[in-house]
């Protein structure tokens, strides 16, 4: 989610310049026009990204590929909750992790 002042902005005479590599860089912004090929853009990556979170998980965790619509819904997994779905092993903090990982 993203706001776009685009029309407020053209309405007072401002216009957005926007120079970049090729189609894909920065397809949306907030100031330049919103067009169905930056959505379509945006769309195709943000669905590229759940793939590839539901095949690592399915990946890693087998058990969990029956269960891949109850974990993979795209909202953002707290570390208990995500313990208490099979889709993290412990959960600790980054000191603990680090001090852990020296001692060993």
């Amino acid at each position: 989610q993203m706001p776009n002042v685009h029309d407020a902005l053209s309405r007072v005479g401002v216009r957005d310049l926007t120079f970049r590599a090729g189609r894909a860089k920065r397809p949306l912004s907030p100031l330049g026009e919103v067009t169905d090929e930056g959505r379509a853009v945006v769309q195709d990556s943000v669905d590229r990204c759940h793939a590839a979170f539901r095949e690592m998980v399915a990946e890693a965790r087998p058990i969990l590929a029956r269960r891949m619509d109850a974990v993979a819904t795209g909202e953002t997994w707290l570390g208990r909750e995500a313990r208490r779905a099979g889709l993290v092993d412990r959960v600790e903090t980054c000191d603990g992790y680090l001090d852990g990982r020296l001692a060993a």
